[in-house]
């Protein structure tokens, strides 16, 4: 888990833990520092049928780098038996910000899985029986950057990693000042990068814009950060 120091946090871990479970958790299998750089930009839950109950298989993030575009799909699943899976697209200014969770009375398996963002856009899979479970955002404060958990034929249990939000944004403005120092020092760089600036999706051009913003102004934004 997270060093006490870490700017990322965990949840409380919801569902049941059993020894033939296996562990996952996305802080060290990612990596802090990749973990705040890069993007949610899609959520998939997978679900079906489990002892003739409906039941939470797995859930999975894309990942995007927005420097590069560069993707990382992380997924995290029991069984390749599910029925049905669901996605959300995380758009360029959304962000994850509630995760919701119901589980039967015994947690003997997850019935429902859900996230929503800051735009009030949402994904809840599962029918609404069991023990329900819902983390806010502190009122907005907090981003979800990644999951950990356990799963065996199904998931098991799983929890949410969080940053709060000014911590999130200060970081990427420290991503945005490395590229505008790359812009500025390396030549063949500034180059490609305006070669593409055309074609850049949307995340990309609002980092393009804030990389060129006057200095003066750039350290304006980080006194509200």
């Amino acid at each position: 888990m997270a060093e006490n120091e870490s700017v990322i946090k965990y949840s409380g871990i919801y569902g049941e833990i059993t020894t033939e479970s296996k562990c996952w958790d996305d802080f060290e299998d990612i990596g802090e520092k990749q973990m705040l750089n890069l993007k949610i930009t899609k959520i998939k839950i997978y679900s079906g049928k489990f002892n003739n109950k409906d039941v939470i298989f797995g859930v999975g993030f894309t990942y995007r780098n927005p420097l590069n575009g560069e993707e990382k799909v992380v997924e995290h699943k029991g069984s390749d038996e599910f029925l049905d899976i669901k996605e959300l697209i995380i758009k360029p200014d959304e962000y994850l910000t509630d995760f919701h969770i119901r589980f039967s009375n015994g947690a003997e398996y997850i019935s429902q899985l859900g996230f929503a963002t800051n735009k009030q856009n949402s994904l809840i899979v599962g029918p609404e029986e069991g023990e329900d479970k819902i983390i806010k955002s502190n009122g907005g404060e907090n981003i979800i950057v990644g999951t950990f958990g356990r799963a065996n034929k199904k998931l098991d249990a799983t929890g949410v990693l969080f940053i709060n939000k000014k911590d999130y944004f200060k970081r990427r403005l420290v991503g945005i000042l490395f590229l505008r120092n790359l812009i500025k020092k390396d030549t063949k760089f500034k180059e490609e990068w305006n070669k593409k600036q055309e074609s850049l999706p949307l995340e990309f051009k609002y980092i393009w814009r804030v990389a060129n913003l006057p200095e003066t102004l750039l350290s304006q934004i980080f006194k509200f950060c």
